[in-house]
């Protein structure tokens, strides 16, 4: 039985990943330091009186990032509301939370510590990585919470747990050098005039800049994990056919995506697309988790309210 208000894990999931999007965008146009180093204020001012486009950009990306808290804290009240003391939709709801605060948290260091614009320091590339796992760990708790909202069979411990685990293990260590490699590609940009092939050796060049000689890790990592994904979606074919093929897809989709985006050098409306294809593949993923967690012997529905 669904409680009232099922779709606020829907929405707050969508609009956390519109935020996800726009924080890529921020660091895409170079409008991290819009707001100077200042935090909470922008430019040393509560609503800036002479804000230049970078200013706006990164400004309406901490408003709507502000929003995310609300949004996360109404999911929260409602969950501690309908559902029972210890209900598994519980635990996401404050799993949310506890992700949001983080989220502000390293957006906060990124901009105190001068991590923005064109820094090219290793600090910002651990930063960032960091910061996008981060974002993983908030997508998926709303991503479980959309999943036990519906279900209120208790856990256990799911079959084929190790092959589980690697799964997610290989989205997150993907998307990790996924983020180096992007923030490489915003501050170095790809010479489009040189053929794929010349300009992977010429960035292996040990006088290149680390973010440079490090894009050729993520893809390596990424076309590994896409193998072990589609060994996870064959799997629990049986179990989960309709969210094991969905899995299967999209981890094909992303990896067109991929060579797409290198083919053509990274542009930012290719990026946008890849880290949405990434975060469908993680939601997809964090999902087929879920309901593998799900005993199969049903109990009494809780109240509605």
């Amino acid at each position: 039985m669904k409680p009232r208000f099922a779709w606020i894990p829907y929405t707050v999931l969508g609009w956390n990943l519109a935020v996800i999007l726009w924080g890529a965008f921020v660091r895409m146009s170079g409008s991290g330091a819009g707001c100077g180093s200042h935090w909470p204020t922008c430019q040393g001012e509560i609503i800036p009186t002479a804000p230049v486009l970078a200013t706006i950009i990164e400004l309406t990306h901490r408003l709507t990032s502000g929003v995310s808290v609300v949004v996360a804290l109404v999911a929260l009240v409602w969950a501690l509301r309908v559902f029972p003391r210890g209900h598994k939709a519980r635990r996401a709801a404050i799993g949310g939370v506890a992700f949001i605060i983080l989220e502000a948290l390293f957006g906060a260091a990124i901009v105190l510590l001068g991590l923005t614009a064109k820094n090219d320091s290793g600090a910002r590339a651990v930063f960032i990585a960091i910061h996008l796992l981060n974002t993983l760990g908030l997508v998926g708790c709303y991503a479980l919470l959309a999943v036990w909202t519906r279900d209120n069979r208790p856990l256990r411990r799911p079959e084929h747990a190790p092959l589980l685990v690697l799964g997610v293990l290989a989205v997150l260590i993907t998307s990790a050098t996924g983020a180096v490699t992007a923030l490489g590609d915003t501050l170095f940009p790809v010479n489009m005039a040189e053929p794929v092939a010349s300009r992977v050796g010429a960035e292996l060049a040990p006088a290149m800049h680390f973010l440079v000689r490090l894009r050729i890790v993520h893809p390596i990592i990424a076309v590994t994990s896409a193998l072990l994904l589609l060994g996870v979606g064959a799997w629990f074919m049986d179990r989960a056919r309709k969210l094991s093929l969905a899995l299967m897809v999209l981890v094909l989709v992303q990896v067109c995506a991929g060579l797409l985006n290198i083919a053509l050098a990274a542009p930012e409306a290719m990026q946008l697309v890849h880290l949405l294809l990434a975060n469908a593949v993680w939601i997809a993923l964090v999902t087929l988790v879920a309901q593998a967690s799900i005993a199969r012997e049903p109990v009494a529905n809780y109240d509605e309210r």
